[in-house]
């Protein structure tokens, strides 16, 4: 039998329409993404993988104080 996989949770967020006009454009002349929830959750975990390194980095900085 095999086992299913916890449902994933969503949550919704707020971006400036502006914002959201400027990633449908990308989106649409790139192509790269089928959607620009795609590109968007591919840009967020890039600039959380950078931020955790940096948080990383620091710390082992500060232990070595």
């Amino acid at each position: 039998m095999r086992k299913r996989r916890k449902e994933a949770r969503f949550a919704t967020i707020s971006l400036p329409v502006r914002l959201v006009e400027e990633i449908e454009y990308i989106v649409e002349t790139v192509g790269y993404w089928p959607t620009k929830t795609d590109f968007v959750r591919e840009a967020v975990v890039e600039k959380l993988e950078l931020f955790r390194k940096e948080l990383e980095e620091r710390r082992q900085r500060e232990e070595k104080e």
